[in-house]
């Protein structure tokens, strides 16, 4: 731990870990993993002072992040969209534990594996997906139908169908007055700073993103959590 960030108070240190990661270009998803990776938490809220200035060391280079404990979750594409799935259900309010061990414990149950590293095989990830994407269903309302493209063929997109279920989610709670498609449509307009009013599954990835953790965050909010951090 450097000694400038030993005595750097601790809401200074939180700030500078944000803005770190921010100028470091990394996204909150890329910034939680990091610190899980290092720590074993993905929430600064939930990190000791110690924990918080090594990661602000690993963000500013003064620490090795290889030294960090390896992911349980493999790094291929599997293991990227089931990352993916596991986060969107913390942002929907249906998963309290967004961790990559607690990601692991359920691919184990759902797989039978030894360990989540083991998912290399379509079979064996086909399980785990599915299970989970059944859960979002079954707990928030998610629906996974495919869209209809300019061409008439249709596609996915589970980024707008997470974003579409977070939205009802916010009205069956009382916090957006109007449920409808067009109300979230100029929500995203007005919250993320788009130049027009586009359909949601016609917006950049990026901007889902962003998004999904704005709308998740006060979605957990409502929900009464006090760990979700925007």
């Amino acid at each position: 731990m450097s000694r400038l960030n030993r005595g750097m108070p601790r809401n200074r240190l939180i700030g500078a870990v944000h803005a770190a990661a921010k100028q470091r270009g990394l996204e909150e998803d890329d910034r939680r993993a990091l610190m899980q990776r290092l720590t074993g938490k993905d929430s600064c809220k939930a990190m000791d002072m110690a924990e918080l200035a090594r990661v602000l060391d690993a963000l500013n280079g003064k620490e090795r992040p290889a030294a960090a404990r390896p992911s349980p979750i493999p790094s291929n594409a599997y293991g990227g969209k089931l990352r993916a799935l596991w986060i969107s259900g913390y942002w929907l309010g249906a998963i309290e534990d967004r961790s990559d061990e607690a990601l692991a414990a359920f691919i184990k149950r759902q797989t039978g594996l030894d360990s989540a590293r083991f998912v290399f095989a379509s079979e064996d990830a086909n399980k785990a997906i599915e299970a989970l994407k059944d859960w979002l269903a079954r707990e928030a309302g998610v629906s996974w139908d495919s869209y209809r493209g300019a061409d008439g063929k249709p596609y996915q997109d589970p980024r707008a169908r997470v974003i579409e279920a977070q939205w009802r989610r916010l009205a069956e709670l009382d916090e957006v007055r109007i449920a409808s498609h067009d109300a979230l449509v100029w929500w995203c307009r007005k919250a993320l700073k788009l130049p027009a009013q586009v359909a949601v599954q016609h917006m950049p990835d990026a901007t889902k993103d962003e998004a999904i953790r704005t709308l998740g965050a006060w979605l957990r909010r409502a929900m009464g959590a006090d760990d979700a951090e925007p």
